[in-house]
């Protein structure tokens, strides 16, 4: 009797101990998760060359907002070009730790109706949001993979598995990002590569990132 007892009080101790591990391992992926959100809201702007803007003005907005459906870690993101700075770009991007790599996850999710969100930079205005209001623009094997670094945090984004269909050229393409995020800046490139050969289509130059400065 007095061996089943000690037993008994053996795994209890082990399955509280396991519990425990747990829960501080899972508040450590969330620690990182929210250290990158915090550094990378802001907005961001300066002078860049671009398919969507000429040699001009560039403004990159980034907001954490509430949206459940999607993540508890959510960012609405919005860029802007131009002198009349009109919006180029607008999504929601959602963040989870990868535990075999360590490394935070980004997916973009394209906004199936922008009219339907009137104010996006409220925190709350995409917390009713649904599935069936978005969609995974470039899948989920398109994603920016980010880690911490000592000037801040870098992401990439791997066109030897970003494949993506173009209307326009009716065909395959493949896509590659990179974004270095500091105290002081974003920087980023995107580039298209064709998809046999991987030959650069288009975007930004080979080694180079185009710099806007955190205001």
């Amino acid at each position: 009797m007095y061996r089943l007892l000690f037993y008994t009080l053996i795994l209890a101790l082990a399955c509280f101990l396991l519990s425990a591990c747990s829960n501080r391992t899972t508040q450590a992926q969330a620690d990182q998760v929210e250290q990158l959100l915090a550094m990378m809201a802001g907005t961001y702007s300066g002078q860049t060359s671009s398919a969507a803007n000429n040699s001009g003005m560039m403004t990159d907005v980034r907001i954490r907002v509430n949206a459940p459906a999607i993540s508890p870690y959510v960012m609405y993101w919005e860029v802007r070009t131009g002198p009349q700075q009109n919006l180029y770009r607008q999504r929601l991007l959602s963040y989870t730790l990868e535990s075999s790599t360590n490394k935070i996850i980004q997916q973009t999710w394209k906004l199936n109706d922008n009219l339907e969100w009137p104010n996006p930079m409220n925190k709350d205005a995409f917390s009713s949001l649904t599935k069936d209001h978005v969609n995974s623009q470039l899948g989920s094997l398109c994603v920016n993979k980010w880690s911490k670094v000592e000037q801040g945090w870098r992401s990439y984004l791997d066109p030897t598995s970003c494949r993506i269909w173009s209307e326009r050229r009716q065909k395959f393409r493949r896509i590659e990002g990179e974004s270095l995020l500091s105290k002081e800046s974003l920087s980023q490139a995107e580039r298209g590569y064709s998809d046999t050969g991987m030959v650069q289509e288009f975007g930004t130059p080979l080694g180079e990132l185009h710099s806007l400065k955190r205001q």
